[in-house]
């Protein structure tokens, strides 16, 4: 074993001793205060974005609203006989896409004092994504500005650091023990389809999140539906945004 391999050994052991909880999800557009309390609570957030595309979810649109009610951001993609492409090869069509999205935001929230604190990190964040073409990088940088506003400490990976021939939940269990896990974080859907039992038999616990545990929305549209985070932070501030995107668990 070479100087360099000791180290990798090290790194590698250190790792599993601290960063234990793994998050795998596929990446969404400027997702909901939800999804960013998930990723709070994970040593490590892993992007499946080698999976197959879902046509009309949160891959690339979110809602926000004013007050008329919700309306939907869309990113627009380069659908045409794309129908089972994977989400990190879906690209955008349109060039001026996040120009017209800053657009309604400031018409949304221009109003707001908490908005105007962030429209100028907000414009360069989304000035820094013109000529990016991947769907996934415009997710991930995104997801970087919301991380560092939100205070999100969450270590994040790629699952195509771990190529694999393994699906479904074998696929994930490969993944958490690559990074030493002895975590895995999911959502409630999930278990319609995760095979829990063979985590329990890999040594791994799976950790159910209940949403019941967030704090309560701040009703200011009629809409009950979620909202994407940009929503709470354009009208309450980073710090209140911080809260609600924190679970309160019982002591």
């Amino acid at each position: 074993m070479t100087t360099g391999d000791q180290g990798s050994v090290s790194l590698n052991f250190l790792i599993a001793e601290i960063l234990t909880s793994v998050l795998i999800t596929q990446s969404n557009y400027l997702p909901w205060r939800g999804w960013y309390a998930v990723a709070r609570l994970a040593d490590i957030l892993v992007y499946l974005d080698d999976v197959q595309f879902t046509r009309r979810d949160w891959r690339n649109r979110n809602l926000i609203a004013d007050v008329r009610g919700s309306k939907w951001l869309s990113v627009p993609l380069q659908n045409s006989g794309n129908y089972h492409s994977l989400i990190h090869d879906m690209v955008v069509s349109d060039s001026e896409w996040w120009q017209q999205h800053l657009n309604q935001l400031d018409r949304a929230y221009g109003k707001f004092d908490s908005y105007q604190t962030l429209r100028s990190e907000l414009r360069s964040v989304f000035e820094s994504l013109d000529g990016i073409e991947s769907l996934s990088d415009i997710n991930r940088l995104l997801n970087e500005w919301i991380f560092f506003t939100l205070k999100i400490k969450t270590c994040v990976r790629d699952s195509r650091e771990f190529p694999s021939s393994q699906r479904k939940t074998a696929r994930l269990i490969e993944i958490c023990q690559n990074l030493g896990a002895t975590e895995y974080i999911s959502g409630p859907a999930a278990r319609a389809y995760l095979d829990e039992s063979q985590f329990e038999t890999n040594s791994i616990n799976v950790r159910w999140i209940d949403y019941n545990f967030l704090p309560p929305p701040i009703v200011t549209v009629n809409d009950m539906r979620e909202l994407s985070v940009i929503h709470h932070l354009a009208i309450y501030g980073a710090t209140e945004s911080i809260r609600m995107s924190t679970f309160k668990f019982s002591s």
